[in-house]
């Protein structure tokens, strides 16, 4: 299930930075995700490993494939199959990298009740996108 209550939070400065340097909403609400956990104290430095940077060019190359299957007879070639796929792939492998970092943070003695929630909700946000987007990466290479 997408995070929507996100969008409802995000600044100013957040809508400039996707105007101008044209992130993609996953990226703004990961980074939504990621201040908010940053609010109760989780050290978000260990996850700086450019799940955005991927998740532009992800969701880009999906919007690219949609317009040409949009086409009559519009299908996607196999070049564009494989980008895709290693594209996912590396989002894929960044998101199960933070999941071991929030599995072995959430077990420290020194985190607290409301670290542990905000790293459930990042590790929820991240497994959402895997699904979300491995599901689109499956109708997009039919």
């Amino acid at each position: 299930m997408p995070n929507t209550h996100l969008t409802k939070q995000v600044t100013p400065f957040m809508l400039l930075k996707n105007y101008v340097f044209r992130h993609v909403a996953p990226r703004v609400d990961w980074n939504l995700v990621k201040s908010k956990a940053q609010q109760t104290g989780v050290d978000t430095a260990k996850f700086n490993k450019n799940l955005g940077p991927e998740l532009d060019k992800l969701v880009r190359s999906l919007m690219a494939a949609k317009a040409v299957l949009a086409r009559p007879g519009g299908q996607v070639d196999a070049g564009q199959k494989k980008t895709m796929e290693a594209q996912y792939q590396r989002v894929d492998n960044i998101i199960e990298a933070y999941k071991a970092i929030i599995k072995a943070e959430k077990h420290q003695p020194d985190t607290t009740a409301a670290q542990r929630d905000a790293l459930e909700s990042m590790k929820g946000h991240l497994e959402w996108v895997s699904d979300e987007y491995g599901r689109l990466l499956a109708v997009r290479t039919q």
